[in-house]
Parts: C-alpha cells; sequence; structure tokens
C-alpha cells in the first residue's frame, strides 16, 4: 500500500481507479530506492577502499571488473526484453520459458568465461596479479545465468523482490568490503569479494523465485523454444555488447596503452560523474508511462513534456558539470586524497559529457515510443567508432585526461547522431532546440 502522506491527493486517486498503474508506480519506488542505497553506501565504501588501495592498485581493480564485463555482456545473450515479452504474453508457459532461457544463459556464461580466459592469456600482461583477478572474476560469470528469475519478476512487476536480494548481498559485501580495509588485506581479497558478490546474488535471486513462484521447472527445457528465443534477441545482444563496449573500452585501452595509475585516476573521476546520472535515469523511468501514454493520446502533449525533459536535463546537467569543474580539486582531494589529486583534471573534462549522457537517455524514450530499435543501436555503434579512435590517438598523448575528452566527444557525436537519420533529424533539432526554448513546429511523426 501507497502511504497517502508520500503522494498528492490526486495522484493517489488516479493510483486507485487504475492498479497497473500504482503497480509501476511502486516498482519503480523500488528501483529507486535500489539505485539511492547503492549509491550512498556504494560511494561511502568505494571512496574508503579507494582511498586505502591507491591510484594503482585500484586502478587495476577497475581494470579487471571492466575486462570482465565486457565478456559478461556475451554471456546476457540480449534475452531479458524477449524473455519478458514471452512471460508476458504466455504466462502460462513461464516454466518451459525460463528454464530454457536459463539453459541459454548458463551455456553462454561458460562461453564467456572461456573467452574471458583466452583472451586474458594472449593479451599476455606481465602483472601477474592482473592476470590472477581477471581469472577469479571470470570464474562468476556462469552464475549470471540467474538473471532470467531476474526477467520473471520484472514480467510480473515485482521488482522489489530483486532489489531485497541485490540490496541485502549488496549490504554483506560492502561490510565485508570495510572489514578488509580495517585487516589491511592485498587486492586480491577485494577481487575475491567481488566474485563473491556475483555468485550471492546469483544464488539469491533462485532462492526468492522459488519461494515466490515453486522450485524451477528444468525439466521443461525445449531445443525449439530456445531457438525461438535466440532468433529474437540476437538484436538486442549485438546493442548490448555495443553499448558495453562503449562503456568500458576506455578503461581497458587506458591500461593497455598507458598503466595503473592512469586507470586509477580516471576510474576516479568517472566514479563522481557517474553519480549525476542516476537522478535522469530514475526521473525518465518514472516519466516513462506518462511519456508512453501522451504519445498515444496527444501529440502536442508528448512534445511539451518532451520538452521539458529535454531542458531539465540539459541545465541540470550543465549546472552540475560548471559547478564540478570550479570545485573539482577540492572535491578530490576532500573524499579521495591527495593521492588523487590528477583526477581533478580528469574530472573537469569528463563531466561535461553529461550533458550528451542525459540527452542521451531522454532521447531514446522517443526512440522507444516510435519504434526505431534499429537506430539507438546505430548511433551506439557510431559513438563506440569514435572512442575507438580517438582514444587511439589521445591517450598515449594525454593518458587519462585524453581517455576523458575521447569519451566525452563520443557522447556528444553518439547522443546527436540523430541528426544523420531522416526519420529522427527533426527531432533531434527539437532536442536541441528545447534546452534554449526556442520553438519549433510539429512536422508530423518525424518530430
Amino acid at each position: 500500500m501507497i502511504p497517502k502522506l508520500t503522494l498528492p491527493s490526486r495522484l493517489l486517486e488516479r493510483l486507485a481507479r487504475r492498479p497497473h498503474l500504482a503497480r509501476i508506480a511502486r516498482n519503480v519506488a523500488w528501483l529507486s530506492i535500489d539505485q539511492l542505497l547503492r549509491m550512498g553506501v556504494g560511494l561511502a565504501v568505494g571512496v574508503w577502499m579507494a582511498r586505502y588501495l591507491g591510484p594503482e592498485q585500484f586502478g587495476s581493480l577497475a581494470y579487471a571488473i571492466a575486462f570482465v564485463g565486457v565478456f559478461a555482456a556475451v554471456g546476457t545473450l540480449g534475452l531479458q526484453p524477449v524473455v519478458v515479452r514471452e512471460l508476458v504474453r504466455d504466462r502460462s508457459a513461464a516454466g518451459a520459458i525460463l528454464a530454457s532461457a536459463f539453459a541459454l544463459q548458463l551455456s553462454a556464461g561458460v562461453l564467456a568465461l572461456l573467452l574471458a580466459l583466452l583472451a586474458n592469456a594472449w593479451l599476455g600482461s606481465d602483472d601477474a596479479l592482473m592476470r590472477t583477478s581477471v581469472i577469479l572474476l571470470s570464474l562468476a560469470l556462469p552464475f549470471r545465468a540467474s538473471d532470467t528469475v531476474r526477467y520473471w519478476f520484472e514480467s510480473q512487476v515485482e521488482s522489489r523482490y530483486v532489489v531485497w536480494v541485490e540490496n541485502g548481498v549488496f549490504l554483506l559485501v560492502s561490510a565485508a568490503r570495510v572489514g578488509l580495509i580495517l585487516l589491511e588485506a592485498s587486492l586480491i581479497a577485494f577481487v575475491v569479494a567481488a566474485m563473491v558478490e556475483t555468485i550471492l546474488v546469483g544464488s539469491g535471486l533462485l532462492i526468492a523465485y522459488t519461494m515466490r513462484a515453486g522450485p524451477p521447472s528444468w525439466r521443461s527445457v525445449g531445443r525449439l523454444r530456445m531457438r525461438s528465443l535466440l532468433q529474437g534477441s540476437w538484436p538486442f545482444l549485438l546493442a548490448g555488447l555495443s553499448v558495453t563496449l562503449y562503456m568500458r573500452m576506455d578503461v581497458v585501452m587506458l591500461k593497455q596503452m598507458a598503466n595503473s595509475y592512469e586507470v586509477g585516476v580516471y576510474s576516479v573521476a568517472v566514479r563522481i560523474t557517474e553519480l549525476l546520472y542516476v537522478l535522469p535515469t530514475i526521473f525518465v523511468a518514472s516519466a516513462s508511462p506518462a511519456i508512453i501514454e501522451s504519445h498515444q493520446a496527444s501529440r502536442p502533449m508528448y512534445l511539451a513534456r518532451m520538452r521539458q525533459l529535454y531542458a531539465a536535463g540539459f541545465w541540470f546537467a550543465a549546472a552540475v558539470s560548471l559547478a564540478l569543474v570550479i570545485f573539482a580539486q577540492p572535491v578530490i582531494d576532500i573524499t579521495f586524497g591527495r593521492n588523487y589529486s590528477d583526477a581533478a583534471a580528469v574530472l573537469a573534462i569528463y563531466v561535461w559529457g553529461s550533458i550528451a549522457v542525459v540527452h542521451g537517455i531522454i532521447s531514446s524514450q522517443h526512440l522507444l515510443v516510435e519504434n526505431l530499435p534499429r537506430i539507438s543501436l546505430y548511433r551506439t555503434l557510431i559513438g563506440l567508432g569514435c572512442n575507438f579512435a580517438l582514444n587511439t590517438w589521445l591517450i598515449p598523448l594525454y593518458g587519462a585526461r585524453g581517455a576523458a575528452a575521447a569519451t566525452v566527444v563520443s557522447y556528444f557525436v553518439a547522443t546527436y547522431a540523430l541528426l544523420l537519420f531522416g526519420a529522427t533529424r527533426t527531432h533531434a533539432m527539437f532536442m536541441i532546440a528545447s534546452c534554449f526554448r526556442i520553438r519549433m513546429e510539429a512536422r508530423g511523426a518525424a518530430l
């Protein structure tokens, strides 16, 4: 039940008349709690851990996580949207759908593990600790097959169970990390903690599903259903892999072309900037149902809401970016310590990418309601190519600052690549004009 004191009376009345909307609101609330808790506790423990490990060891840990994260995208097979869709369409076959998806992701997880180990050996790092860290984190990849259980909870609009499991494990592992710091543990102990977190979340989700819906029916795995799921998921796999490479490439390339210290100061700047994305992400997720409804009901209402989102997102990101540029050095020194003082220059560059990221989050809603998934993939691939080319040029010259500049430029190129496509060009111009209250006349569906 939603507490009456937390919501306006008009909204409460609307939720009372529409139970499904109330379930969505509660679901978003639980996801928001999850993000805010992780943001608060994760920042506190992450800062303490970074100060303890120092730039080089913290950079080594960040590299290992980013490296394995690329292969984790392979293990998902892009099944999430397809499985959720099938669960919603045919609830009577939920057991067979989940079992088939689990078998697929378990096989993909084993494949991802093997690929990660082969890539780790092929790169041939001289750092034995680094190689060991990658191996340990890779061992947890098959356990991500339990994400299929997460899909079931999403299809039931019951994300609170996922939040309970993930936050329970997160708090437990965070406490363990604090203990490791107090015990002055080695880097490998923090790597093991990250590996154990993945394993515990996977096991916890299976237990939660069993308690909520009964034991999984693994005998109902079917080849035809597996083939059907794969046929629908490959575009999402390609898109997810592109996004993961896009987000992780800079850390991996920085380690290969520079050193762990540069990765450490760069990761600190990224961590601070990513805090800016939490509020816009939650806000857009909360506004998504209203955006979809207005798109179906009234074009002027839809454009008015999108205009408000674009303007608010732009000025929020610009104001916070300017503040962080001015106070970058004291922010770094007070939080992460003087050992990370070089991160201030990186932060002053990297933070400007938040404007493009926020607009990217909002414009993805337009691509969703207009059913333009290919353009979403194309702009990600454009950003990926731009990031790779600029990293190759700038990292050898400027290290972490070069990686930051490359990422910022690629974010803007990817977000505003909508200008390149006829189906989205007018809307991209509308997106830019909205930031400065410039009115544009609606031109059919293109806007």
